[in-house]
């Protein structure tokens, strides 16, 4: 995978944001007494030279609001002067600018054909910026407007005019329902998308549109509406065919203005960054709530942000709280991703799981330790055996259970301390890295995903699936039996209706009639495994909540025995990285070059201190092994050997322990 801008990949990053111009600080209410002579003070030189030896590498600046190129200029030449002093010190600037607002009072005395670039949601109304903070003077840009493109476009060629080293977008997303956009633009997209996949003009389309709808004539298709007994909030699991379009349409919608506006950039200038607020919730429906696929999105771009901003240690449900998940879903683009870190343990928590950054935050001992030994996080690659499938139309068409199952899942294998990826269907193209493939109710696996699932199998792999995976195809429908011809005896008939499950090669028809559990090796030494319930400790409130499986939740099951003795079966007890300990201490296993690196993590740290015993059956003979913590310098330990393994001990650390195997 192409890793652009190559500078990014060699120089990491340390940042520091002041994205918000002061204009909108005061609109907010948030400006504080202080704030003209705060804002004053970071456009100074004597600014970026403090920043600069503090070895942060990057200042991100407001540029673009959404007020309008005139009212925002004077603001917007300020940062010719950031550029100079940034570039002088090595460091880079970019610029901020916000992809999913605009402040109509502003911009229309500027531009007053932007009206006709606003959402305008399910009532009529313009769809307003923001949740749970009430910024009523924003609205939304419409991600099928043409005229709003061409305009960002200015924007973003001013930006780089004035030497910025790249753009930031901010609020890269469409508001939950019943704000989504359905502008006249919209609808008419919408139907000639439809037309386009169902419509009547060839025999592949019009067979579809008569699988999917019945019909093949869209000319008067209008998006979901909702009621009070049918509010956009209640729709727990997107079942209906028009509903399941709208939510694919608005996701490529938002999807094809990101890669419009990633491409001009990079046309104006190659070695520009692209970035954007992008980060989708690891335990929320990003597509049906914000019109997000991270599997889509992260790739259109060099870096992403993600702005969770929860701690990390010990949830009420006595659980190990970390944000790996938002770490290793951008590792699963191979993309760095920034998340608020400001203190130890949620820097250590980036440097072990994130690609490529370090974010903002540390002293500037620690940011110099980050620069000399930065390659360790850069250059890694992870070494995990086990991946974990996160399946979009499975979760954007359901938006509790198999959230809380992959979530579930996850936290077993987080707890028991067994280095694990995150991976998409487009990944099930090679999984040759990975000796264990998990399907949390991976509920909706098309004809050709199955297979890829099956050929890893017959490849010497092992899969666990758990409860509802490949009972229903890519559309939802609950799979059945497959019919030779027409039906003719009412015995057919009956036998039309028995299921049989995607994975039926594997597991048989119907996995779910045989017990609680079923294994089964295969002559070619692959193994499958199918446990038909995980016994949730928390379950999520029902009713007219926020359908979301947030950290209260992400607890360890009642039978998490019986899940981690599947993995032990599926991977033969032969698992490479072995780490006990009896404090909360989390791990990666990466490789750089020829060096082995396993990171240790303590999440109570540095309240508390850890200790742990690593076994692990390298790859290459080891001839020395070293460890290092944040600030301080790899130095070698001793170690011993029990066979193929090396055992090695670490003793009361506080925060974090990198081991290295060389």
């Amino acid at each position: 995978m192409s890793r652009t801008p190559k500078w990014l990949w060699k120089e990491g990053l340390i940042y520091v944001g002041m994205w918000e111009p002061i204009y909108f600080l005061k609109q907010t209410g948030n400006g504080c007494t202080n704030i003209d002579a705060i804002d004053a003070f970071r456009h100074t030189e004597a600014f970026v030279d403090a920043l600069h030896s503090r070895g942060v590498n990057h200042l991100w600046t407001h540029f673009w609001k959404g007020y309008g190129l005139k009212f925002e200029r004077e603001q917007i030449e300020r940062n010719r002067d950031l550029a100079r002093w940034c570039h002088d010190r090595d460091m880079r600037l970019i610029a901020y600018c916000t992809f999913g607002s605009v402040t109509p009072e502003a911009l229309l005395l500027e531009e007053p054909e932007a009206e006709g670039w606003l959402q305008v949601g399910e009532h009529g109304q313009w769809a307003s910026y923001g949740a749970g903070s009430f910024q009523c003077f924003r609205a939304k840009p419409c991600y099928n407007s043409q005229g709003w493109l061409d305009y960002m476009k200015k924007v973003v060629a001013l930006a780089l005019e004035i030497g910025c080293d790249g753009i930031h977008f901010d609020n890269v997303h469409d508001n939950a329902e019943p704000d989504k956009c359905r502008c006249r633009t919209c609808v008419e997209k919408f139907r000639q998308y439809l037309t386009d996949r169902y419509g009547p003009q060839t025999p592949q389309t019009r067979a579809a549109g008569l699988a999917r709808f019945g019909h093949n004539d869209f000319s008067q298709t209008r998006p979901p509406w909702f009621n009070r007994f049918n509010q956009a909030v209640l729709q727990r699991k997107i079942q209906v065919a028009l509903h399941q379009e709208w939510v694919q349409f608005r996701t490529d919608s938002l999807a094809g203005a990101l890669q419009q506006m990633a491409d001009h950039i990079h046309a104006l200038k190659p070695e520009a960054l692209v970035e954007a607020n992008c980060g989708g919730a690891t335990g929320a429906n990003s597509g049906y709530h914000s019109s997000r696929n991270a599997e889509v999105n992260f790739r259109q771009v060099d870096l992403l942000f993600d702005e969770s901003a929860r701690s990390i240690g010990v949830g009420l449900n006595g659980q190990t709280l970390t944000r790996m998940r938002e770490h290793k879903q951008a590792r699963a683009a191979d993309k760095p991703a920034i998340l608020y870190s400001r203190d130890d343990p949620t820097l250590a928590e980036t440097f072990a799981f994130n690609p490529g950054s370090f974010a903002n935050g540390g002293d500037t001992e620690l940011n110099a330790w980050y620069h000399k030994y930065k390659r360790y996080q850069l250059d890694a690659r992870t070494l995990s055996e086990v991946a974990v499938l996160r399946h979009w139309h499975t979760l954007t068409y359901n938006s509790v259970e198999p959230y809380l199952s992959a979530i579930t899942v996850e936290q077993v294998l987080i707890e028991n301390r067994i280095a694990w990826d995150m991976v998409w269907a487009s990944h099930l193209d090679d999984l040759s890295k990975y000796r264990l493939l998990i399907l949390p109710d991976v509920e909706c696996l098309s004809d050709d995903e199955a297979a890829r699932i099956v050929a890893f199998v017959q490849a010497g792999g092992a899969v666990l699936a758990t409860e509802q995976t490949g009972v229903f195809d890519n559309w939802r429908r609950r799979r059945q039996v497959t019919l030779d011809g027409a039906i003719k005896t009412f015995d057919e008939y009956e036998a039309a209706h028995k299921p049989l499950n995607a994975l039926h090669e594997l597991f048989g028809a119907d996995p779910s009639g045989d017990g609680d559990e079923l294994r089964r090796r295969f002559d070619d030494g692959g193994r499958a495994c199918y446990l038909s319930k995980i016994e949730y400790a928390v379950w999520p409130p029902s009713g007219p909540e926020f359908w979301a499986v947030f950290p209260e939740h992400y607890a360890m099951p009642k039978n998490a025995d019986q899940i981690l003795s599947a993995i032990e079966w599926c991977m033969d007890g032969r698992r490479r990285l072995r780490v006990e300990s009896a404090q909360r201490v989390v791990v990666e296993h990466t490789q750089v070059g020829d060096e082995e690196l396993i990171h240790l993590l303590h999440v109570e740290g540095p309240a508390k201190k850890a200790s742990a015993t690593v076994t692990v059956r390298p790859q290459r003979r080891v001839r020395r092994v070293l460890a290092a913590g944040l600030r301080q310098d790899p130095a070698p330990i001793e170690y011993a050997r029990d066979g193929e393994n090396v055992l090695i001990d670490s003793h009361d650390f506080e925060t974090y322990k990198m081991i290295l195997l060389r």
